[in-house]
């Protein structure tokens, strides 16, 4: 076991989208049951948080059955923040004793590799990392990324929809970053979902 928990980030009401981007099709499932399964087969999946909002009971289905805990954010348009804050103490409250860390994921990039989040959980553990291991491409760093426990505090702080990129931003944080180039791949608009597909 690592000891890392995670939370999958789907509050959102994808308005650049037009619809629900957690339920779009990819490899046969929804968004949001890719990036699930994805986690379960890492080393990321002691205690796995989704974190819904604006369709809540639609994911909710998308996850009936898996070993995953569903909480609703009621304040999901209060920003990214607000999911983080609600994620955590959900996560805290299933694993109160020897949570590590916590991985911190959106459902927007299909093409994140239970291999990538194992390498990220191996370069935080092995190195005994106590900052940040966060995803490389594009000449930046952000999600998926991994926080340590000392930086849960941090984490509660935020505020607004900047999510978690303030943490990693933070020059007084410990920051490793694990190059990933298909991280790259999000979906905001249905141009960038239909280019999944020739």
């Amino acid at each position: 076991m690592t000891n890392i928990g995670t939370i999958i980030l789907a509050a959102g009401g994808s308005s650049r989208m037009g619809q629900p981007k957690q339920l779009l099709r990819f490899k046969n499932k929804t968004m949001l049951r890719h990036t699930v399964d994805t986690v379960l087969e890492s080393t990321c999946g002691d205690g796995v948080v989704v974190v819904t909002g604006a369709v809540h009971q639609q994911l909710a289905d998308e996850c009936d059955g898996l070993p995953v805990s569903v909480i609703e954010n009621s304040n999901w348009q209060m920003g990214m923040s607000t999911s983080i804050r609600a994620g955590l103490k959900a996560l805290e409250k299933m694993r109160p004793d020897n949570l590590r860390g916590v991985l911190i994921i959106l459902c927007d990039q299909p093409f994140i590799t239970a291999g990538h989040l194992d390498n990220l959980a191996d370069m935080f553990t092995t190195r005994g990392y106590r900052g940040i291991a966060a995803t490389g491409y594009d000449s930046t760093v952000g999600a998926p990324a991994i926080f340590s426990r000392d930086l849960f505090e941090q984490l509660y702080q935020l505020n607004g929809d900047k999510g978690a990129k303030e943490l990693i931003n933070n020059p007084e944080n410990k920051l490793l970053c694990v190059p990933f180039h298909p991280a790259s791949i999000d979906l905001d608009t249905m141009d960038d979902y239909l280019a999944l597909t020739p």
